[in-house]
């Protein structure tokens, strides 16, 4: 990569810029907005990242944002500086002195150079609040130690551009990524990102024709980008689809000059992906174990570092003390943990005492949890339930004073927001982002905690009952999609509440199209969290109001039980809809236990549509070419009873392709199978990949 002329705009420059282009005359105009962006000059790439539409915070947010991490050649102005002072060329206005004092301001600490990089900088970038006393990234560059894999997973995402750190919980998966960031920021230039990773999984959902747009808005030249586990939010309406798309990404990222970082629970990673995709991506991803990750001296580094870092009254220590901590804490993030929580003990052994309640950190977590006010706990679930959804600082602020006003945490006394976000600093961390910024938890395992209290306590039961009802009846989409994220995960409590099933149903039909279409999609999702009792009526009702292409996504993703299940797929079979049958033939192996035996198989290869009968014949040759030693015989039968391996030419070819290295291998053809292993069509193009 070429050496790029960047460095980070101080956080106090940037929202200067936002208030002073919100204040240019006719800012509010699309045509201005777009002649704006054009007088500045911009590169093709900055100026295809920024959208013209939304409300005017909004537009100058993401100006001011792309600007900022926009990688500019030596020599050249800074995108920011460009366009404020295009707002002066452009409109003329009072703001002329202020807009150009601001940008001879932002060019005077451009031409710093950019070996200057700061861990500040790096933060303000990435959107972390680098006055967070909670957040271990403020310590970056004093406390990490790299893992044992660290030196592959650099070079494979060097090589490859993109790198799965795949991994056991606590085991420092985004302390690793947010490292790798750091080094590709302060050595190379790379503007570092942490990118909502619900847009991947949209993106990679995508249809073809949008696919690579979406892809190259994602993910823009120069920056280096985190993705913290996009697979857990993965609904794909056609995995065959996904699958291809998920090789197409890889692909286009290796092209670009971009990184990219994604961390993934080893459960869900090899949920989604290992069974259909393991052959490519086990190149790509990295493991980290609570076993293999460190070794024991590299554990004793990162104790005697977060010692060094956090000075808690205990310390200094012998050696023996840091062997200790380890040993019963075999992995970063519960030494962490423990070190920062027992800094106030004055005594050694006082601490120690306390090392087994570290051992599992949400437990550990819901202890602490469960010592705090009634009402800083609703707070800490409206912080977990409304980051799901990234939605504002500000929108939450205002929920939760207007609960308290409510009196819906009882008698709470005097607090307010900022009182809450105070007390509760080691809880909470600021995420920024190009509309402002939100408030997420810490640590997945807080959240954990928590909601081992909300099972445990009736009385936050009723409060979080409270709060979701008045999230379900809030205007704002994202605060009731987070709502309904909320539902969904206590889904067993709330489904008991009086109004618990009308306020699902109100989801599920709501007359916004797309309230409705993220409710049904989060149901399809977390279905595994609904209740057993609650699955029946839900079920009924589903079956009864939702259209064929919801149900198709439903019987793919969730766990349906029968007899619901073969209805819904003996519906979708019956349908009139040509697109619902073409992806229900796509999804063979992930629809029927046994293709080649099920009558639907070969209903869907007599399918009168042509596309859709080719296309559950590709399935079934795709399933065959997964075990070329042993061909099942059924299938190849099958696929030529209905006509399709010899009427098909590209059909005819691959199996014949087939059937030529099962003789190779010596495999005996039954008989009435050596014709088509004698065929040798010529070699036609495959092309099923457009639904009719």
């Amino acid at each position: 990569m070429t050496n790029p002329h960047h460095r980070a705009v101080p956080g106090r420059i940037r929202q200067q810029a936002q208030r002073l282009l919100r204040r240019v005359p006719g800012i509010d105009r699309s045509g201005l907005r777009q002649a704006l962006l054009q007088d500045a000059a911009f590169d093709a790439d900055l100026l295809d990242s920024i959208p013209v539409d939304g409300s005017t915070i909004e537009f100058c947010a993401v100006v001011v944002s792309r600007c900022v991490r926009h990688h500019h050649a030596s020599g050249t102005e800074p995108p920011l500086a460009s366009i404020l002072r295009a707002a002066v060329e452009l409109v003329g206005s009072p703001l002329d002195g202020e807009l150009l004092a601001l940008a001879q301001e932002i060019t005077a600490a451009g031409s710093e150079g950019s070996e200057d990089r700061t861990l500040d900088d790096f933060l303000d970038e990435l959107g972390l609040d680098r006055h967070a006393q909670a957040s271990p990234y403020t310590q970056l560059t004093s406390v990490f130690v790299p893992p044992q894999q660290y030196d592959d997973i650099a070079a494979t995402l060097e090589r490859h551009h993109v790198v799965f750190i795949v991994g056991d919980p606590h085991v420092g998966k985004t302390f690793t990524a947010v490292e790798l960031l750091w080094k590709l920021y302060s050595r190379s230039g790379f503007s570092p990102s942490w990118v909502n990773s619900q847009q991947l999984s949209l993106t990679l959902s995508t249809s073809q024709g949008r696919f690579e747009d979406r892809l190259a808005k994602l993910f823009p030249n120069d920056q280096a980008i985190y993705l913290e586990d996009p697979f857990g939010a993965t609904v794909p309406v056609d995995m065959p689809e996904f699958i291809t798309n998920l090789r197409r990404f890889l692909d286009l990222v290796a092209a670009r000059r971009c990184r990219v970082v994604v961390t993934s629970r080893s459960t869900v990673f090899d949920k989604v992906i290992i069974d259909s995709f393991a052959t490519y991506t086990i190149t790509l991803s990295q493991r980290l174990t609570v076993e293999a990750a460190y070794t024991t001296a590299q554990l004793n580094e990162i104790a005697e570092r977060y010692i060094a870092c956090y000075r808690p009254r205990w310390s200094p220590v012998p050696p023996y003390v840091v062997t200790r901590i380890t040993k019963a804490l075999p992995v970063p993030h519960n030494v962490e943990l423990f070190i920062r929580n027992t800094r106030d003990i004055p005594e050694v052994e006082e601490a120690l005492a306390r090392l087994p309640g570290y051992r599992d950190v949400s437990s550990e977590f819901g202890r602490q949890v469960r010592l705090l006010p009634l009402v800083e706990q609703a707070f800490l679930y409206l912080v977990a339930t409304l980051s799901s959804e990234y939605v504002s600082g500000h929108t939450v602020r205002r929920l939760f004073d207007a609960a308290v006003r409510d009196c819906e945490f009882g008698h709470a006394g005097v607090i307010s927001f900022d009182m809450a976000l105070d007390s509760l600093h080691d809880y909470v961390l600021w995420h920024g982002t190009p509309a402002g910024g939100y408030h997420a938890l810490r640590h997945p395992s807080i959240e954990e905690g928590l909601d081992r209290c909300i099972r445990a306590d009736p009385q936050l039961t009723e409060v979080v009952r409270r709060l979701a009802r008045r999230m379900a009846d809030n205007n704002d989409v994202g605060v009731r999609s987070a709502a309904l994220r909320g539902f969904l995960r206590h889904a067993d409590l709330m489904w008991t509440a009086p109004w618990g099933q009308r306020v699902f149903r109100e989801f599920l039909d709501a007359p916004d199209v797309t309230i409705r279409q993220a409710s049904r999609n989060l149901l399809i999702s977390d279905f595994g969290n609904v209740p057993a009792s609650a699955r029946i009526p839900l079920l009924n009702y589903i079956e009864a109001t939702w259209n064929e292409r919801y149900l198709l996504r439903l019987i793919l993703i969730a766990p349906v039980a029968e007899p619901w299940r073969e209805r819904i797929l003996g519906r979708l079979l019956d349908t009139w809809d040509d697109w619902v049958r073409f992806r229900v033939a796509r999804n063979l192996a992930h629809l029927f236990k046994d293709p080649p035996n099920d009558p639907a198989v070969r209903r869907l290869l007599n399918d009168p549509t042509r596309q859709i009968a080719k296309a559950a014949a590709w399935e079934l040759l795709d399933e065959l070419a997964r075990h070329p030693s042993a061909p099942n015989w059924q299938a190849i039968r099958l696929l030529r009873d209905t006509g399709l391996a010899t009427t098909v030419p590209e059909i005819a070819h691959h199996l014949g392709v087939l059937l030529t290295a099962v003789r190779q291998t010596s495999a005996e053809i039954p008989a009435d199978l050596l014709p088509l292993a004698m065929a040798s069509p010529t070699d036609p193009d495959r092309s099923t990949s457009e639904a009719p």
